[in-house]
């Protein structure tokens, strides 16, 4: 399994061993199972976005480009027009609170977990809401490594970040279109306020009814804060 954090500013080489620059996010499609499209990296004070047909490795320590590979410039392709169904691992979810819905939780995530997938892809299968990763990105990796993960896996995640949120409810088979009323209550209950109106906004009359036959759930609905509590991670060019 790979850590996000492992990455994030880890070296970039061309195939004849020249240092090119290093990384600075991960593009993923699909927000179910969300496989990795690409790498935004950054040199000569720009960002860069290389797809993952442009890599060729992806290790703990060695990420080289392809022979001939010339990354596109992101102002000819601005992060604000991601395709539909991409996110970002560091701005969308790296450091963002999520909901836990197995455990009906909230909590802030301090790594992304990738594994290998078929045809030499990686996909997204968890994330790590412990102090571990915390502590190894203070440079305590010592005691980092002393201190167990705790693993939330990614079909158990609700995303509160604006661009995870938009995708999960525009995507039918993300999780929050799959939960019964019973579940629901409880991710309503922990979500913020203007996310669960949202959701609320995507069910049917039945399951509409039942979720308001709770009045606590309804009054929390109706005169719930309009503030979210994740913190926008914008895009800022060094």
């Amino acid at each position: 399994m790979l850590e996000l954090n492992r990455y994030l500013g880890a070296p970039i080489h061309r195939s004849d061993g020249q240092l090119w620059g290093k990384v600075e996010d991960v593009v993923v499609t699909g927000v179910s199972h969300p496989l990795v499209h690409a790498l935004i990296g950054h040199a000569d004070h720009r960002l860069w976005l290389i797809t993952w047909d442009q890599v060729e490795r992806f290790e703990r320590t060695s990420i080289v480009l392809a022979t001939s590979v010339e990354p596109t410039a992101l102002e000819a392709r601005p992060l604000e027009e991601l395709q539909q169904a991409q996110f970002l691992l560091k701005r969308d979810v790296l450091d963002t609170q999520i909901i836990d819905v197995a455990g009906t939780r909230v909590a802030r995530v301090s790594d992304v977990l990738l594994d290998h997938a078929h045809a030499g892809q990686l996909e997204v299968v968890g994330v790590d809401v412990g102090v571990a990763s915390v502590l190894a990105r203070l440079g305590l990796h010592r005691l980092g490594r002393k201190v167990p993960q705790k693993v939330v896996r990614w079909s158990d995640i609700h995303l509160t970040s604006d661009r995870g949120h938009e995708l999960q409810l525009a995507d039918e088979n993300a999780l929050v279109h799959t939960l019964n009323a019973a579940a629901l209550k409880h991710l309503l209950a922990v979500v913020p306020a203007p996310d669960a109106r949202q959701i609320l906004d995507h069910l049917d009359d039945q399951t509409t009814q039942a979720v308001l036959a709770d009045p606590t759930l309804a009054r929390r609905l109706v005169l719930g804060s309009r503030r979210r509590f994740t913190r926008l991670q914008p895009w800022h060019r060094p």
